[in-house]
Parts: structure tokens; C-alpha cells; sequence
């Protein structure tokens, strides 16, 4: 797929890259191309993964000229990072923040072609891809100066000239908008799930309102849940001291605001003694699966009970059909069957991600 893209938008003799660890190299090899696609990768070092956010929103570098002590070059671009491997790629919440993740499947044995039936067939359909495209961004550049969005993700710009250019593919208004949220989820939920205390911290909110407790509370409580979930607390970015869980707290706390739960670090009492605070947001119910309403008022009873799933976003089930079935059953608005749905998908054990814009619905 990279090398398609690649001979569509970016013609070159070398079709796929490979990243190399020295940013000067980097640099100067994400410099000489449009469309970067890096083959095969397995983890991306962490200057790696910073040299990337600064790549794909644009901003300057600069090396050394040769055999010069003191001379610059400088290096300005903004490029298309593509990267493919077998498990996603990005790690760190900011780079993920400006990615697109979607799996490819594998081809069927009997639908497999050779590279030559490929590139006969590529060869054969190119210039119309082309000619379709220089259409699409012909109207889209009219389209985008009356997108007006109701929310602008981190990445706005990016946001408007797609909701523009699926519009000029006569794709229904705010399609494209839709799919983007559901796939800034999925990071976000990716995220907290790869970072080294993001799991540990939602373990820790199961079935509770808010927290609020000193660093060394919080690191105490973090260390305890990490022992049952068989989390390595010796690797290197586990914090090491109270004093670095609001830095890793800060790493993941967008991705964690974004699933509905509110970060902050209040100074209280006398001596002004720094807390760490963590609550879910009014669209996020703290209530457990397995709990109960001890409220006798009827309707609060009914509504704890279908607030029951939405804070299971512990993990995430890739491919399952059950997770458009519940939404197709909250569109209903019939509360019995969502009641029925629920009730199903739970004592299947199944845990679901919920999209903030289904909790309100529920």
C-alpha cells in the first residue's frame, strides 16, 4: 500500500524508507522527499518519535555545514509520515495524536497477485487516479472556505481540509468528522493502554468517583495495582519517586481528559501540599459493572444500571460486530432493549470502549 501511495503522489526510486536513529540523517533523508513512508518498523526510539510530531506539523531544524564550526543549514518542511508494521507503530500519546491507525488484513490466498499483475493493473488505472484527485482538491479548496466545525480536534487544520475533501467526494456532511473521532478513541484508548502508568491510573478509578491523595499516595496505590496486573514497575519510566508522577501523569493526560477523566494537581491545606486529583467527567459514570443503586428512587436505580458499562474502557475488541450492535440499540431509544442489550453483552464478559457521544445517549 506505502509503495502505491508512494509512486502515486511521490514517484521515487526507492518506493519504501528506512528510519535511521540519527536525527542529522533523518533530517536530511526527510528533507529530500514528500512522502515518507518507513518500512517494517517494529518501536520508534523516543527522539525518533519526537523528530516525527515536529515533521508532520512543520517546523525547522538545522545542522552543522561541513567541514564549518560555526555555519548552519537549515532545514524547513512539513511531510506525510506514513509508517507500517505489525502492531502499532506509535507509542507516545503526542505522536499518536497525529495519526491515523487503521489495520490492513491479510490477503486471502486465492485473491493474492504477483507484482507484475499489480503494477500492470496500477499502470493501467494511474492517470485516472491522478485526474481524480486534482478534481477532489480542486473543489475541495472552494468547499473549505464555509466548513464550519462544531469541535476542532488537536489537529484542526488537518480536521477542516478533510471534512472539505470528503465532501468533494460526496461523502454526507460531517462523515469524515465522525470516522476521525471514532479513530482519535481508538488512539487515545491505545495510549493510556501502552503508557507505563496509563492502565495502572484507570485500574485505579474502576468503580470510583474521583481520587485525590499526596504523590506518594498515588505512586503507593499505582505500585499496588501494578503487582496484581503484573506490570513491570522496573522499567526504566515507571516513576521512581513521588515527584515523578504528575511528569508521567502529564504524558498520557490529554488522552485520558479525551476518555473522561479529568486530571489536576490542587494545592490544599495550610502548608499548600501539592495533590494529585483525578475524576470523571458528568458524561463518564464511575458506577462499576457489578454494582448496584442502594438509591430506592426508581429511576436512579434504572439509570445506574445502564450507566453500568461506561467506565469499562480498560480494553478494546478490535473486529467484534457487538459494538455497532449496542449502538444501533441506544439509536432506538428504547429502553428496555437497551436494558436487554447491556445486560447480554455483559454477562458475555465482554468490556466495550463507549464513545462519549453514545454515553450521552445511553
Amino acid at each position: 500500500m506505502c509503495e502505491v501511495m508512494r509512486k502515486l503522489i511521490d514517484p521515487s526510486e526507492l518506493e519504501t524508507l528506512q528510519y535511521s536513529t540519527s536525527l542529522k540523517a533523518l533530517t536530511q533523508k526527510v528533507s529530500h522527499h514528500w512522502f515518507v513512508p518507513f518500512d517494517n518498523i517494529t518501536n520508534l526510539p523516543r527522539n525518533v518519535s519526537d523528530f516525527l510530531c515536529r515533521a508532520v506539523t512543520g517546523q525547522g531544524f538545522s545542522k552543522r555545514e561541513l567541514y564549518t564550526d560555526d555555519s548552519d543549514i537549515i532545514y524547513s518542511f512539513q511531510r506525510p509520515i506514513g509508517l507500517n508494521g505489525i502492531n502499532t507503530v506509535p507509542q507516545k500519546p503526542d505522536l499518536l495524536d497525529r495519526s491515523i491507525t487503521y489495520p490492513l488484513e491479510r490477503i486471502p490466498k486465492e485473491e493474492r497477485k504477483t507484482e507484475e499483475e499489480i503494477e500492470k493493473t496500477f499502470t493501467e488505472i494511474r492517470p485516472y487516479l491522478l485526474g481524480e484527485i486534482f478534481d477532489t482538491i480542486s473543489e475541495a479548496i472552494e468547499l473549505k472556505e464555509d466548513i464550519e466545525l462544531e469541535w476542532k480536534p488537536r489537529m484542526a487544520d488537518f480536521a477542516e481540509w478533510g471534512e472539505a475533501i470528503a465532501q468533494a467526494m460526496d461523502y454526507n456532511e460531517y462523515e469524515f468528522m465522525r470516522v476521525y473521532q471514532e479513530n482519535i478513541e481508538s488512539s487515545n484508548v491505545e495510549a493510556i493502554q501502552t503508557h507505563i502508568i496509563g492502565k495502572a491510573v484507570i485500574q485505579l478509578m474502576d468503580g470510583r468517583a474521583e481520587w485525590k491523595g499526596t504523590p506518594s499516595e498515588t505512586l503507593e496505590k499505582l505500585e499496588e495495582i501494578a503487582e496484581e496486573e503484573n506490570i513491570n514497575t522496573n522499567q526504566k519510566k515507571w516513576p521512581g519517586g513521588p515527584q515523578w508522577v504528575k511528569r508521567r501523569l502529564n504524558e498520557v493526560k490529554a488522552n485520558l481528559e479525551e476518555s473522561g477523566l479529568n486530571v489536576s494537581y490542587p494545592r490544599e491545606g495550610d502548608s499548600g501540599q501539592r495533590k494529585i486529583h483525578l475524576e470523571w467527567n458528568s458524561d463518564v459514570s464511575a458506577v462499576s459493572s457489578d454494582s448496584k443503586s442502594d438509591t430506592s428512587d426508581d429511576t436512579d436505580s434504572n439509570k445506574g444500571r445502564k450507566l453500568g458499562l461506561r467506565n469499562e474502557i480498560l480494553e478494546k475488541l478490535e473486529g467484534e460486530m457487538k459494538y455497532q450492535e449496542l449502538i444501533e440499540t441506544l439509536e432506538e431509544e428504547d429502553e428496555a432493549k437497551i436494558e436487554k442489550t447491556i445486560d447480554n453483552l455483559r454477562n458475555e464478559g465482554e468490556i466495550y470502549e463507549i464513545r462519549p457521544a453514545v454515553l450521552a445517549k445511553i
